[in-house]
């Protein structure tokens, strides 16, 4: 398992406060003037700067330390995984040997650049949703979930909030996922 940050380091806030961050990465931002902007992720017309950056990080980093089995992305990571994959969908990208992808708490690119014809995706894929999620409500996972392919698709809400769920009964499901889309015909 390899979990890379994003490679868009994110200024501090403005003016500190509580909600200080240091560290922070990003896989794309969404005002090229205040790359600390966090609050317009959901708006339709928003633009995801940098994010070709982030394309050729991945690419890169796929082509010297993979190939891997899986994308897993979580709220903006799971954004820019559709950005991924529906570039693969059109062969823009070359992802070798991508098996699934597991996405978490996300919405799907939108952004004006992001390619609206990008087809249905049909690489399996299994996408988390939390009933208490006000940051990414779960309308935005499930429309996510609607631009793949439903046969190799799966939903599940969970009962919390936006994270990654951890209770063993999605911990299981999500192994289950990944047992059964890693080895597809059944390998150990």
């Amino acid at each position: 398992i390899f979990v890379p940050d994003g490679p868009i380091g994110l200024p501090p806030l403005p003016n500190g406060g509580e909600n200080m961050r240091e560290n922070a990465r990003a896989w794309f931002v969404y005002n090229i003037e205040k790359q600390y902007d966090t609050e317009s992720f959901l708006d339709k017309g928003v633009e995801y700067y940098r994010s070709d950056e982030s394309v050729d990080y991945i690419q890169n980093l796929w082509n010297n330390q993979g190939p891997f089995d899986a994308i897993f992305g979580f709220s903006q990571g799971a954004a820019f995984a559709h950005i991924l994959l529906g570039k693969k969908a059109k062969g823009e990208i070359d992802l070798p040997n991508l098996r699934f992808a597991i996405f978490a708490g996300g919405f799907p690119a939108i952004g004006i650049s992001q390619e609206s014809s990008w087809p249905q995706i049909s690489l399996p894929s299994l996408h988390f949703s939390g009933t208490k999620d006000t940051t990414v409500p779960p309308c935005h996972q499930e429309d996510l979930f609607s631009r793949f392919y439903r046969p190799n698709s799966h939903f599940i809400y969970h009962d919390g909030g936006h994270i990654v769920p951890q209770k063993s009964k999605y911990v299981n499901e999500i192994l289950d996922f990944i047992r059964r889309h890693r080895n597809p015909a059944g390998g150990s």
